[in-house]
């Protein structure tokens, strides 16, 4: 018995430094995620995911742009990665952060969430 999740990088270019882009992160500081379970449609789950987080006007151009990126197998987990691009940075809950790790490390400790 193995373990799907489905995770899902919302990305957008950075304004204010040239070159670099902001990735989505939930109020704890991870990829939003999905356990899939085995009958359920993929796509209608990543929608009702998003919609968690982002306003309706913004949901479906950000669904057209999804692209798979990955599939990693350990220990007997799947991750699944999609990549989202947007070019609004308004979200119900959670933020964009900066690409970096010690930006992304700097908001899990902002949120007192362990890394």
């Amino acid at each position: 018995m193995f373990s799907i999740e489905i995770n899902l990088r919302v990305i957008t270019p950075s304004e204010s430094n040239s070159g670099c882009f902001l990735i989505f992160l939930d109020d704890q500081g991870n990829l939003p995620k999905i356990n899939l379970e085995t009958n359920n449609d993929i796509d209608k789950e990543i929608e009702k995911k998003l919609d968690c987080f982002f306003y309706q006007n913004d949901i479906y151009p950000l669904l057209l742009t999804k692209q798979f990126s990955s599939i990693e197998n350990k220990n007997g987990k799947v991750d699944v990665f999609y990549n989202f691009i947007t070019t609004t940075t308004a979200s119900k809950t959670g933020s964009f952060v900066l690409f970096d790790k010690n930006s992304i490390e700097l908001f899990r400790m902002s949120n007192n969430k362990s890394i």
